[in-house]
């Protein structure tokens, strides 16, 4: 069985696949992932290089990259499909048991079970608060991420 966690920011979704914790299948934390991507040379790093301004001392800054993909909804989904394309659809492909944390909900689809962590909005900017982001991004980041729930059905 295929099983995505999705959720918004600061909800928990890290949380809640530890607590599932099942025995034989293969867990992916897709910030995980992603972050490793950005460390070494590959399509995606490539990509990343060639169309955002981002690069500081040889290496992509994640908060650079991030503050361009909070305000450009195109660009932001056309990393993202090209980081399915190339990372995620294999990896769901070829697994059989596998629990996938932190899924785009337009994804959801290629999965047996999706499973939609929330909690209200107040705990979700005290969560990233906690973790040191600032008021104008929790902002910029809860308005990105407004409608998911469409995707969901």
């Amino acid at each position: 069985m295929k099983i995505a966690i999705v959720g918004y920011a600061g909800v928990g979704k890290t949380t809640l696949t530890k607590m599932l914790n099942i025995t034989g299948y293969k867990v992916v934390h897709v910030d995980e992932v992603v972050n490793s991507l950005y460390e070494s040379e590959n399509i995606i790093s490539n990509h990343i290089r060639s169309r955002f301004p981002c690069i500081v001392d040889g290496k992509i800054d994640k908060k650079i990259l991030g503050n361009i993909l909070l305000k450009n909804k195109y660009e932001r989904e056309e990393l993202e499909d090209l980081l399915h394309k190339e990372i995620f659809h294999p990896i769901i492909c070829r697994e059989e048991n596998i629990i996938v944390d932190g899924v785009v909900p337009r994804f959801a689809d290629y999965f047996d079970v999706c499973l939609f962590a929330y909690v209200n909005k107040e705990e979700r900017q005290k969560r990233l608060r906690g973790r040191g982001v600032q008021e104008k991004r929790i902002k910029q980041i809860m308005n990105v991420q407004k409608d998911w729930h469409k995707y969901l059905k």
